[in-house]
């Protein structure tokens, strides 16, 4: 019960308005959903500025490795120059043998590389020169002796005299002249090989 005026001023006796059990529950539910909402709200913000500060802190790990690893790659690439150039020499010198080795094994495949080595050391004979002594390996002995003509029409000589020679290597050839000799052979060639090989190293220091 609850008290009212009316016109005249004179308070009533009004009776009380109840809420019935159904306005109750849905009052209740409203209110146990909002807080469900506002809680769901606060979650997400949680998680957003959680997410968001572990994105900075990694974002700033990431930066460190990244310029660390810069730093690294600058010291390696210092590292690797020196490494070549304290290397080049060997390089050069296995890269020496190694064109060696293949030349040797070309003249042991192609007997005709001899021809054009013998061909050459004659163009340096002496017009002057009469006679010479063209000193070969016994195995390119016979090749040579067949084409002895060819030397003489294309050197002008008139009298060519072949020898085979052990010590001379298979490929090349030793020219004996009346005033001097020239050495064709192909260790006289490889050690002018090294020769530039080695001047040209010792530059560089």
């Amino acid at each position: 019960m609850s008290l009212k005026e009316d016109q005249s001023g004179v308070q009533l006796y009004a009776p009380m308005q109840f809420e019935s059990p159904a306005e109750l529950k849905v009052k209740e539910f409203q209110t146990e959903k909002h807080i469900v909402e506002r809680v769901k709200i606060k979650e997400e913000e949680a998680y957003k500025a959680a997410y968001e500060k572990t994105l900075v802190i990694a974002k700033a790990d990431i930066d460190d490795k990244l310029r660390n690893l810069e730093r690294i790659i600058v010291s390696l690439e210092g590292f690797s120059a020196k490494l070549v150039d304290k290397l080049m020499p060997d390089i050069i010198s296995l890269s020496s043998e190694i064109a060696k080795k293949v030349i040797l094994k070309e003249v042991a495949l192609d007997r005709t590389i001899v021809m054009n080595v013998a061909a050459e050391a004659i163009k340096k004979v002496s017009e002057r020169e009469e006679q010479i002594t063209i000193k070969i390996n016994p195995i390119d002995y016979e090749l040579i002796v067949a084409n002895s003509e060819f030397f003489k029409d294309r050197s002008g000589l008139k009298d060519i005299v072949i020898e085979p020679a052990p010590s001379v290597s298979r490929g090349g050839c030793y020219i004996e002249t009346q005033t001097g000799e020239i050495d064709a052979r192909l260790e006289e060639k490889f050690k002018e090989l090294d020769n530039v090989i080695d001047t040209s190293t010792n530059s560089q220091e």
